[in-house]
């Protein structure tokens, strides 16, 4: 799932992150120097970090590592880059006290993953006209005019692997595993129905709390139905558990998904071949595609850290999302409205590590901007595109109809 998700941890202080405003080094060639006198560009990485589930330390260097590369170049036309960061802990209270500390820095927009952003900084933010670039989950989401999705968030990986299923003739039985979270049951129930549409038998979920130590019991659950296939979805170390539980069940990996962020290689390593053949839904071209251009700047921005994790990617491509977004609209009229014109009008843009721009977006779900998965495998270490898909490069479209 793009977004990850966790229990509510009992923790009630909100973490505000130092920010991030690396620039030009004077003695590089290709850098433009920053001009003091300018305003800065001010984005806000909100997401969460509580125990037993963590998106803020993954996507806050992916992000800081992007602003540095931007910096490096003379920033937005010369005003410096910074990112500030806040923790949201998947708790309506902090998030909603999040949503006010960083509005009042007069950010250009929000970006990151809190799953209450709907009920919480949304309203806020929206109101203030400033952007929120979040997953998205909720009707709310989807049809705010200042929430932006550039992911096809969970949503929209369960209907990419309902699509590609759908053409799998020998896949008759399915069964989704996911966290017991109401926004997950609530994706379930949307695109269950497109499976059933197509002959598939879709059995009844299992829903599994996240502190769970113990998955042998959910695992025993999913199989009692003897399905063909299994839509999983966890967080953290518990992934590494649940596919040791399946391996150990005697079924195999190659008949589950997951989304790209439970496939860091720190997972694939822990494992120890349990993974090996597990379908991943990917919102990124992989780390793994040096070839590609936008991938090897990547790895080249993320030297010192390790890149190879899905989390890291998202945090990276959103923040040079905006940078590409200023760069079409013009350095010296990029503002919270002319993004949110931007996100709202723009066709065929590229997004850093991704598709492009998607404009009007699908049906009923107008806020979603970005709405393909890619289906990959995990082959030993790696993560490879399957030659699936309307153009056979795994890219498979995620909404509606459903």
């Amino acid at each position: 799932m793009r977004r990850k998700h966790a229990i509510a941890s009992l923790i009630v202080a909100v973490l505000v992150g130092s920010g991030v405003a690396a620039s030009a080094s004077s003695g590089s060639r290709h850098s433009t120097r920053i001009d003091s006198s300018k305003p800065p560009v001010r984005l806000e990485l909100i997401t969460f970090q509580v125990p037993g589930s963590d998106l803020l330390t993954a996507m806050r260097p992916g992000a800081f590592a992007a602003a540095k590369a931007i910096n490096a170049k003379g920033g937005f036309g010369g005003r410096r880059l910074i990112i500030n960061t806040c923790n949201s802990m998947l708790q309506a209270g902090p998030a909603t006290s999040c949503a006010h500390t960083t509005l009042a820095k007069h950010p250009l927009a929000e970006f990151g993953c809190e799953l209450a952003w709907f009920q919480t900084g949304l309203p806020l933010y929206a109101a203030a006209k400033v952007p929120s670039v979040n997953c998205l989950n909720t009707p709310e989401d989807f049809s705010n005019p200042w929430s932006f999705g550039v992911n096809p968030s969970d949503l929209g990986q369960d209907g990419a692997v309902a699509r590609w299923l759908c053409s799998r003739s020998a896949v008759k039985k399915v069964i989704v595993v996911k966290p017991d979270l109401p926004s997950l049951r609530a994706n379930v129930t949307t695109a269950a129905p497109l499976l059933t549409r197509c002959g598939k038998d879709v059995l009844s979920p299992v829903y599994f709390p996240l502190t769970a130590a113990d998955v042998t019991p959910y695992v025993g659950q999913a199989l009692q139905g003897k399905p063909d296939f299994v839509i999983f979805s966890s967080i953290g170390a518990q992934v590494v558990l649940f596919f040791k539980a399946f391996q150990q069940a005697g079924f195999p990996a190659s008949k589950i998904s997951m989304p790209d962020t439970d496939a860091p290689r720190t997972n694939l390593q822990q494992a120890g071949g349990a993974m090996n053949g597990a379908i991943v839904l990917s919102q990124f071209h992989s780390w793994g595609d040096t070839k590609n251009p936008d991938v090897a700047a990547y790895l080249k921005a993320l030297k010192g850290f390790d890149p190879r994790d899905g989390n890291v990617q998202w945090g990276y491509s959103d923040v040079m999302l905006f940078y590409a977004a200023a760069k079409k609209i013009g350095f010296a009229k990029f503002n919270s409205a002319t993004f949110a014109k931007f996100m709202r009008t723009a066709r065929g843009v590229h997004i850093p590590m991704s598709r492009s721009v998607f404009n009007p977006g699908p049906k009923g779900f107008v806020q979603e901007k970005q709405p393909y998965v890619q289906i990959s495998q995990v082959k030993g270490l790696r993560i490879v595109p399957l030659p699936v898909g309307p153009k056979k490069d795994g890219w498979v479209f995620g909404y509606g109809p459903f």
